[in-house]
């Protein structure tokens, strides 16, 4: 008996830390966005006509009132998981869920002057769990901005299998040399990262891929020096 209160105690504080790193990496690209444009206001301002300021400080508005509405989704859902992750599979309209996805990241996407384009069937429904495929979208997404030069684009596709849906982030940025990332992400690989996560120095992709795979899918990387990037994962019907 005390040691399975002891192992509960050790689950439950893992589960903590991991919320918490999903809420601390989840809020980094709209505080991205936020500090984007109050750089232009502060540092433009006199350049700037009155229509073009007011466009801004609506685009702050905009995009603190979609992060106050993410941090207080985050809260109820790490609330209603207690001490573990848990998976609750729903029928999900993807594109409907990325559109929402992408209210966080326009305002970081429109400073860097980078397209963003949800090519995904209105139609498109799933069967997973909600909250974790908009978290895996999420970091994803803003991911792909973060490396994507100004005046890039990105492009969030789907397409259907027998075995389930596919879907695909692509961005033509620099492309992915590291190492560690590649073999990480290679298709197939389902092996797990020995010790401390924080060594990866990616904590939004080992996010995405524990989520992918507690849905039962799978993650992959094909990338290219110079061609940009393509992040694939599938969800089964």
């Amino acid at each position: 008996k005390v040691n399975e209160s002891l192992q509960k105690l050790i689950d439950a504080n893992m589960a903590k830390d991991q919320f918490l790193s999903i809420i601390a990496h989840d809020l980094k690209s709209p505080f991205q966005a936020l500090l984007g444009v109050s750089d232009i206001l502060l540092n433009d301002w006199e350049n700037l006509d009155d229509e073009h300021k007011l466009e801004l400080i609506r685009d702050i508005r905009r995009t603190s009132n979609d992060t106050f509405k993410l941090l207080a989704n985050l809260l109820v859902w790490t609330k209603i998981q207690k001490e573990k992750l848990l998976v609750s599979i729903d029928e999900v309209n993807v594109h409907e869920l990325v559109e929402s996805t992408l209210k966080i990241s326009q305002n970081h996407a429109r400073v860097k002057g980078i397209r963003v384009s949800n090519e995904i069937s209105s139609q498109l429904k799933v069967n997973t769990d909600e909250n974790m495929m908009a978290t895996v979208f999420r970091n994803l997404i803003s991911n792909a901005i973060q490396y994507t030069q100004s005046g890039g684009k990105i492009n969030i596709s789907a397409f259907e299998t027998n075995d389930g849906c596919t879907f695909c982030v692509a961005d033509n940025g620099q492309g992915i040399e590291k190492t560690h990332i590649l073999e990480y992400f290679k298709k197939g690989n389902r092996k797990k990262m020995n010790g401390n996560s924080s060594a990866f120095k990616g904590l939004g992709l080992l996010i995405c891929k524990d989520f992918v795979e507690k849905n039962g899918g799978e993650i992959w990387l094909e990338t290219e020096k110079g061609q940009g990037s393509k992040f694939f994962f599938t969800v089964p019907c």
